[in-house]
């Protein structure tokens, strides 16, 4: 039995489609993740589909093994052909998935920042594009602030007028 995977939903106000990733829902509280039902999906194994003809995803974790504390909340995503049929199934972070729908592109070396609702707090209004270094710091509970950086050579003036 053939199944529709991009059907024509609407979703409720505050979800949108994910703009690479077509079966996939993404909410602005990153909350919730959902996705157009499969053939797998019909005894609903795999979750019951909700009012607006969608599944909400479980979240898993993914991250720091040696250090769980910093792990992130992810989902796995479905790649599919043309015709349906699945190719590969990958993981991605829900923190990307919700940059992706509801934040402007990131710029060349920028990453997501959490900010002060921490690291497992996916809302956009917690989120926002920063550089590596002050997200580790941040992540680790330091701010680091990048100074100027010196020439080296210092402060000759008084040596050049004592001569």
């Amino acid at each position: 039995m053939a199944v529709n995977l991009f059907p024509d939903l609407t979703p409720p106000e505050g979800v949108k489609q994910h703009p690479v990733f077509k079966r996939y829902y993404v909410s602005r509280d990153g909350e919730g993740i959902y996705r157009t039902p499969g053939e797998y999906d019909i005894n609903s194994r795999f979750g019951e589909i909700n009012e607006w003809g969608t599944i909400k995803l479980n979240y898993g974790l993914q991250g720091n093994n040696k250090d769980k504390k910093y792990h992130y909340y992810c989902v796995n995503i479905s790649h599919h052909n043309e015709d349906g049929t699945r190719i590969k199934q990958t993981t991605r972070s829900v923190h990307l998935m919700v940059a992706d729908c509801w934040m402007r592109p990131p710029r060349d070396g920028e990453e997501i920042c959490h900010g002060s609702k921490g690291h497992r707090c996916n809302h956009v209004e917690n989120l926002r594009w920063g550089t590596h270094l002050t997200n580790m710091s941040e992540t680790r509970g330091r701010k680091y602030a990048r100074t100027k950086k010196s020439s080296g050579v210092g402060n000759l003036a008084t040596l050049i007028n004592e001569v």
